[in-house]
């Protein structure tokens, strides 16, 4: 079995912060972005593509046009004989919750005629991002931070690793992982693996130099085949628009922050949000969005 495995496409309306585009170009590299996992996906004969999660930014930036930017693709890789599973991620799911598929854009996508749900793979198990229910699968997807050791920012920042995942369920010989933004392969001694994909186009100002793109598994030879996806996109160097960038952040953190807070700031700050005022709530997604975060 080959598949296509790619994940956080975080397909947005809004133009990310870092940069200096306009919206009808900015939807045009992610246009872009997909139809090169389209030909990459042809080229090397892949039974699947399976995507990991936070499909889409945020419910406030899924527009018609996004769901059918998706729709579209999904709908021509089908044409070619290639279906597309995907899985929810936190991005995904209003409140992190998947009583709320049905108002999301998510939730539009999965009453599409020619989506799979990756919860009914009859291969790979995927389980949405607040499910954790995968049996003895040899194949999972799971949306779970997960980063490799060397690159944890801080000691007790709360996230699975290659490692704490292979422990965690000893059946799997294949753990496919999303909401990391960077790329990485992980292999034991035993011939297992832990890969996550990372992000499909650049939406952070540190992302410039950085290379996108999704892996290739051939199950039956084992083999791991990382494919970019490069699309040409306009950074903003404007020194004034990161001195901005930066006062608003620390408004934000100095606002609202308090001891419950854990390292993973924004997401508990998004599980906090539903306790304050809807003129609160949108004022801090409205902060959140503008940050690029």
């Amino acid at each position: 079995m080959k598949f296509l495995i790619t994940s956080d496409w975080h397909i947005r309306s809004t133009v990310p912060r870092c940069l200096d585009m306009t919206q009808e170009e900015w939807m045009n590299v992610q246009r872009e972005a997909l139809k090169q996992v389209g030909e990459i996906a042809l080229e090397n004969d892949v039974c699947d593509i399976l995507v990991g999660g936070d499909i889409f930014h945020s419910e406030n930036t899924a527009t018609f046009e996004c769901i059918y930017l998706v729709q579209e693709f999904i709908q021509d890789m089908w044409d070619k004989d290639i279906p597309v599973s995907i899985l929810c991620g936190n991005h995904d799911l209003p409140q992190h919750s998947s009583s709320n598929i049905p108002r999301s854009a998510i939730g539009v996508l999965l009453n599409s005629k020619d989506v799979q749900n990756m919860n009914k793979h009859c291969v790979v198990k995927g389980c949405n991002f607040d499910n954790d229910d995968y049996g003895d699968s040899k194949y999972i997807f799971k949306h779970t931070l997960t980063i490799p050791k060397k690159d944890i920012p801080f000691p007790d920042i709360q996230c699975e690793t290659p490692e704490s995942l292979l422990e965690k369920y000893p059946k799997s010989k294949w753990i496919f992982t999303g909401d990391y933004h960077k790329h990485f392969e992980h292999n034991n001694l035993e011939g297992r693996h832990v890969i996550n994909p990372g992000c499909l186009t650049k939406q952070a100002s540190d992302f410039e130099n950085y290379e996108t793109g999704v892996y290739v598994i051939d199950t039956d030879d084992e083999t791991v085949k990382w494919c970019p996806v490069n699309v040409e996109e306009v950074f903003n160097h404007n020194g004034e628009a990161k001195k901005e960038l930066d006062a608003t952040i620390e408004n934000f953190v100095s606002g609202i922050k308090k001891e419950s807070v854990t390292l993973d700031f924004i997401e508990s700050v998004k599980k906090e949000l539903p306790n304050h005022e809807e003129e609160v709530q949108d004022k801090v997604n409205h902060w959140i969005e503008e940050s690029g975060l």
